[in-house]
């Protein structure tokens, strides 16, 4: 009894380590290279860049609503701390 629980055990281990040196292969099969990941980096500024130029109306659109409604909430919350005093 004690001996099928002890071959259990080992093909229980096996099969787990077995499972970790699989995932450490499929890491190593991707972009682990710095050369490789760095390569596209020029390309993705590039496209960001253009894809701000087209959409830079509702961009800054979209950053002065935020500021202004970030900004009138400052005041009228200062206006209150300062109407309590």
């Amino acid at each position: 009894m004690i001996v099928v629980v002890v071959v259990v055990v080992v093909v229980v281990v096996v099969v787990v380590v077995l499972g970790a040196m699989l995932m450490v292969a499929d890491r190593l099969e991707g972009p682990f290279n710095i050369d490789r990941v760095l390569d596209p980096m020029d390309v993705k500024i590039s496209e960001a860049i253009m894809n701000f130029q087209e959409n830079a109306e509702a961009v800054t659109a979209k950053v002065t609503h935020t500021h202004t409604h970030i900004l009138t909430k400052t005041v009228v919350v200062a206006l209150l701390h300062v109407m309590m005093i």
